[in-house]
């Protein structure tokens, strides 16, 4: 009886550490992949990240070495969407690259960036006599020559939006520009802006009004 009691209690013990045990998970795996440039040049430094699509959030990131190559760790099994990016190009997104367990998914072929345009921004606002902002200004940019240079051609246009803003995209390099802002019974107002490269430069014009004729 003794030892029927005992083997009882043995089975009944291996019973309940088997019912309380967590379960296995599935086993994880993973992202590799190169980036290039539309030259097939390898992408240095871009970064790379798997975001799971459910909750829109980004699970794993990496940067890529010197030869391009990125590897996206410790996944769980199941479908990611691969957003890569670098401060000198264009964003590029792979929409679904499956992970399976215990094995890294190997990309078929490299994730192409566009190497993004190099503009400066100018941008302002407009202004009455008072100081406030306004709007349906006429604001027309125009490129000067610079030493040695000769007549350049740009020449772009905007109107100040409902908030008195505007903004010009022009070439990322040393530059000279004019800009001019008329308005209906305004005086215009001509200012000078100097670009340097790749930056962002901000103006106010400020139109006086235009004084009555006797």
């Amino acid at each position: 009886m003794r030892r029927a009691a005992w083997g009882l209690t043995l089975v009944l013990s291996l019973s309940l550490s088997t019912a309380g045990a967590i379960p296995q998970t599935s086993r994880r795996g993973g992202i590799i992949g190169w980036v290039k440039d539309e030259q097939g040049q390898p992408v240095a430094r871009a970064k790379a990240r798997a975001i799971e699509p459910r909750a829109n959030r980004t699970v794993a990131e990496a940067v890529t070495d010197e030869a391009g190559k990125f590897v996206l760790s410790d996944l769980t099994p199941g479908r990611y969407v691969l957003l890569v990016s670098s401060p000198d190009h264009e964003p590029a997104l792979v929409r679904s690259v499956e992970v399976t367990s215990g094995r890294e998914t190997v990309l078929k072929s490299p994730v192409r960036l566009r190497r993004a345009e190099a503009y400066a921004v100018i941008s302002g606002a407009t202004f009455d006599p008072n100081g406030f902002l306004l709007p349906g200004v006429r604001v027309v940019l125009e490129r000067l020559p610079l030493e040695g240079e000769k007549e350049p051609s740009l020449r772009l246009e905007q109107v100040s939006n409902s908030s008195g803003e505007f903004a010009f995209r022009v070439p990322g390099e040393r530059g000279r520009y004019r800009l001019t802002a008329t308005a209906r019974g305004y005086e215009p107002d001509v200012q000078i802006v100097e670009v340097g490269g790749l930056e962002r430069r901000r103006v106010a014009l400020r139109l006086k009004a235009r004084p009555r004729e006797k």
